[in-house]
């Protein structure tokens, strides 16, 4: 009985030095990850700020402040590549196709609700930042950023693939720094553009990249086949859905007479769409393949027809016609925040303005 007690001793020793053992494994596991994580980060803001320097010296950077981001968005080249293919032979915006997919530079500004979940209110753009190795930037519509929101600390960008986002240390959450804002040129009453400055870097890899700006001012031949993403809630399923959404860059469909959508032309685009249901596109890119990359044209500002409400059920308005949208222009905002001395920034940093 006594050699009994003692081997059930023995063998209760031994367990619960293992497990002791395993929880020591698992806590330096789980301390290695942490650390792991920490160091890219801060080899990634270490690769911003040496880059920092040269994009400084660059002479095409000329008219821009150091501490802007908009002074080193040309210095990458990763940007654009997904083997990804659009329509062929479009010649009207009937034969135009909604694909079920998300593009590696889409984001989404989400803002923190009652129920403290994080909801997708707008769609956003990674673009290229100082390093090869990802980006701290990202591009959306100015309406899109409320000021009194984003002091309350309400708005956020995710990267991720599950919406609405239930935990707030969900590690595709990222704590929007600052945002600027042209706030005089063109018109202050227009859709415009605001960059997003996140604190910490989103790393490139397989499922995130960014999308390649276009030059200063560059234009768009007539007929050109683009397309935009949104993002579509399933009642069915619950979940939400992104897709890519052709449209066709038509001058003389968006200028007809039933067409009621204001263009500004110098800072706008019009494009024709064919939306088969209601999806929230609200500050999402429109790109365009050029030079076998794509490329953000365009942001999108509003629609005829449509609401950027994901809730609503489909009108068949919506669903039987062919419908234009207007989309901010990037390369015309390339030249005016290149060169604007109006630019304004909001947030916990300051960024100097050329004067």
């Amino acid at each position: 009985m006594k050699f009994l007690y003692g081997k059930s001793v023995c063998t209760f020793s031994k367990s619960l030095k293992m497990i002791l053992n395993y929880k020591h494994l698992l806590i330096t596991l789980l301390l290695f990850q942490f650390l792991l994580v920490t160091a890219k980060r801060l080899h990634l803001r270490s690769k911003l700020k040496q880059k920092m320097k040269v994009a400084s010296k660059h002479k095409d950077l000329d008219g821009v402040a150091l501490e802007s981001p908009f002074n080193y968005l040309e210095v990458t080249t990763e940007c654009g590549k997904y083997e990804f293919n659009l329509s062929t032979n479009v010649n009207s915006p009937n034969d135009l196709k909604n694909h079920k997919v998300k593009l590696p530079w889409v984001a989404y500004v989400v803002e923190k609700m009652s129920d403290k979940k994080f909801h997708p209110i707008c769609l956003a753009s990674i673009i290229p930042d100082a390093s090869d190795e990802g980006s701290t930037v990202l591009m959306t519509l100015n309406h899109c950023i409320d000021k009194e929101k984003f002091d309350k600390g309400m708005l956020y960008i995710y990267v991720g693939d599950t919406l609405p986002v239930t935990d707030e240390n969900d590690e595709d959450l990222y704590e929007i720094e600052l945002y600027t804002i042209d706030k005089h040129t063109p018109n202050p009453l227009l859709p415009n553009v605001a960059i997003i400055q996140i604190k910490d870097g989103i790393e490139y890899d397989e499922k995130r990249k960014a999308v390649c700006l276009p030059l200063s001012n560059q234009e768009l031949p007539d007929k050109t086949l683009c397309a935009f993403s949104a993002l579509k809630y399933s009642e069915a399923t619950k979940t939400f859905e992104d897709y890519l959404i052709e449209a066709l860059y038509d001058a003389n469909t968006c200028q007809a007479k039933k067409v009621t959508l204001m263009v500004e032309k110098y800072t706008e685009l019009c494009f024709m769409d064919f939306r088969k249901d209601m999806y929230l596109a609200k500050g999402g890119p429109l790109i365009c393949k050029i030079g076998g990359l794509w490329t953000q044209m365009g942001i999108h500002a509003t629609g005829q027809y449509s609401a950027d409400d994901y809730t609503l059920h489909v009108s068949d308005k919506v669903a039987k016609e062919s419908q234009p949208a207007t989309y901010v222009k990037v390369s015309r905002f390339r030249s005016i925040m290149q060169n604007s001395q109006n630019l304004e920034s909001i947030g916990r940093l300051h960024m100097s303005r050329n004067r």
